[in-house]
């Protein structure tokens, strides 16, 4: 049953992506797109091609460190964290949403041997390069300072927040929470416009 979902999940994203694509396609004028092509010089393409290779190799290097500190890289090595950036950027680049961060954290995770157990982690790294890229300059630097520090166990925690408030809510009786509407008391007349 699980290969079938599976099936079922894959199947659905490559619809999805194969839709965003056609739409593109049907936006974008080509004739213009291969005319401007054509006139490009083949040393600028090999130039830009060498300088993305270069750029992501060293992503998936800065990525590895990260894990290695981590504790993870004692169950994945260079490669998979290159291949995980590769993809990562690829998928970035062709669907909306920054949608590689989470397929680069799934394809580390998965190699560890038990992803439930080191996703979290896997995505914890993520979530910092980023922390660190945003906030490293411009008009909000909190790079080397205690307050990124703040804000990434902050958004860290929000998910946990959210669930537990949640929970909290549910546990109210729904007898309470209809108590005031069915017998108001003379002191909610006053709150609800003093009839």
């Amino acid at each position: 049953m699980p290969s079938r979902k599976r099936a079922i999940v894959v199947s659905l994203v490559v619809g999805v992506g194969l839709g965003l694509a056609a739409l593109a396609l049907t936006r974008l004028d080509l004739s213009h797109s291969l005319h401007a092509l054509t006139n490009v010089r083949p040393g600028f393409v090999a130039l830009t091609f060498a300088l993305l290779c270069v750029s992501l190799i060293a992503r998936a290097e800065c990525w590895f460190v990260i894990l290695r500190g981590a504790g993870v890289s004692t169950r994945i090595n260079r490669l998979v964290t290159a291949r995980a950036t590769m993809i990562g950027v690829m998928v970035s680049a062709t669907l909306p949403g920054r949608l590689g961060e989470p397929a680069r954290v799934f394809v580390v995770a998965r190699r560890t041997g038990d992803p439930r157990n080191w996703i979290a982690l896997v995505a914890g790294t993520v979530l910092a390069i980023g922390f660190i890229v945003s906030f490293n300059s411009g008009m909000l630097v909190l790079t080397g300072g205690p307050l990124i520090m703040v804000l990434a166990y902050t958004v860290r925690k929000v998910p946990f927040a959210v669930r537990s408030a949640s929970a909290i809510v549910h546990q109210i009786d729904a007898s309470l929470e209809e108590g005031p509407w069915r017998r108001p008391s003379p002191t909610s007349r006053h709150v609800q416009g003093g009839r």
